[in-house]
């Protein structure tokens, strides 16, 4: 996303315009602090306050035509900011914490009707925890576990009136073990086994709770089929 690199730009700031950009006897940015865009003196790109060196209270980041991006609003003296991103026209398009300068805690995103669409578990960037995807009417229509940024946990998918439509779990990356997808019945109506993302072994079609059909997968090709 195009705000990731916000919250990084004030370490790499060109020289600045305006009375109330100071420094500390350290040189290091201290009080008010407004950053124009390269080339203008009207068109600014952000504006706020730095402790000395260390950003605190509220960054306001603006496009070029000045319009509200991001909003940044620090905890204290510790670098680390609560962050609120915006499209273009004005509307909240994600909001989280940045530790370190990088995404931690749960991060939630919003469609361009404001509807939720997702919330995601990050740690030092990277995902770690449950990633959870929604219908735009607000229930959930997957979630999936995640380790150090890669699926590795149970995984399952719902119906918008919430009844269960897939089950399994990720190792490494990968679907392993019994993978279960269901009806709107709440009946399974095709089941078998992964390995290292493979089909494998005997998979079984249902129709009404019944075997149809019978499938034998060996690391992933489909070597035999009978239906009843």
């Amino acid at each position: 996303m195009k705000h990731i690199l916000i919250l990084l730009s004030f370490f790499a700031f060109a020289p600045v315009f305006g009375q109330q950009n100071q420094t500390d006897g350290d040189g290091k940015k201290h009080g008010k602090w407004v950053k124009y865009y390269d080339g203008t003196a009207e068109k600014m790109r952000f504006e706020g306050e730095f402790n000395h060196g260390v950003p605190v209270n509220v960054f306001t980041y603006y496009d070029y035509d000045g319009k509200v991006e991001t909003v940044n609003t620090f905890r204290g003296n510790s670098g680390d900011c609560y962050s609120k991103q915006y499209d273009e026209k004005g509307n909240l398009e994600a909001e989280g914490l940045y530790v370190n300068r990088k995404k931690d805690s749960t991060w939630t995103y919003f469609g361009l009707k404001q509807q939720l669409l997702s919330k995601e578990d990050y740690s030092q960037d990277v995902r770690d925890g449950w990633v959870i995807v929604y219908y735009p009417e607000g229930q959930i229509a997957e979630k999936t576990r995640y380790i150090k940024g890669v699926k590795d946990g149970d995984w399952l998918q719902k119906y918008g009136d919430g009844k269960l439509k897939a089950k399994g779990t990720y190792k490494s990356g990968s679907l392993n073990g019994e993978v279960i997808y269901y009806d709107l019945d709440g009946r399974p109506f095709y089941k078998g086994s992964y390995k290292s993302g493979l089909k494998v072994g005997k998979w079984y079609t249902f129709e009404r709770g019944k075997v149809v059909k019978k499938e034998t997968f060996v690391k992933g090709d489909l070597t035999d089929e009978e239906e009843y």
